[in-house]
C-alpha cells in the first residue's frame, strides 16, 4: 500500500478550521510550552498568525489522502541562524 500521508505547508483558508479544533483539544494543550487561553476562532487565528510571524519557522500539517483528513501537525521554532539549530 501506498504511503498516504504528507506534509503540507500551513495554509489560512484550507487548514485553519481543523487546526483549531486539534490544538484547542485538552489533550494537546501539553505540547505548548503554556496552555493557551483563546475563546474562539478568532482569537486563535490571530494567535497563530503571530505565531507564524515571529515564533515558528516552519510550520506544516501532516495530511492523510486516504481518508482525505488532516491528521496532525509539526513545527520548528528557536531557529538559530549563525549555527542552524532548531528545535
Amino acid at each position: 500500500m501506498k504511503n498516504s500521508i504528507r506534509l503540507k505547508k500551513f495554509d489560512y483558508s484550507r487548514d485553519l478550521n481543523d487546526l483549531f479544533n486539534v490544538i484547542m483539544e485538552n489533550n494537546e494543550q501539553f505540547l505548548f510550552h503554556k496552555t493557551l487561553q483563546l475563546n474562539t476562532k478568532q482569537d486563535f487565528e490571530k494567535w497563530i498568525s503571530n505565531m507564524l510571524t515571529y515564533t515558528y519557522k516552519d510550520f506544516y500539517v501532516l495530511y492523510d489522502d486516504n481518508i482525505q483528513k488532516q491528521i496532525g501537525y509539526v513545527y520548528s521554532y528557536d531557529v538559530r541562524m549563525y549555527d542552524g539549530v532548531c528545535k
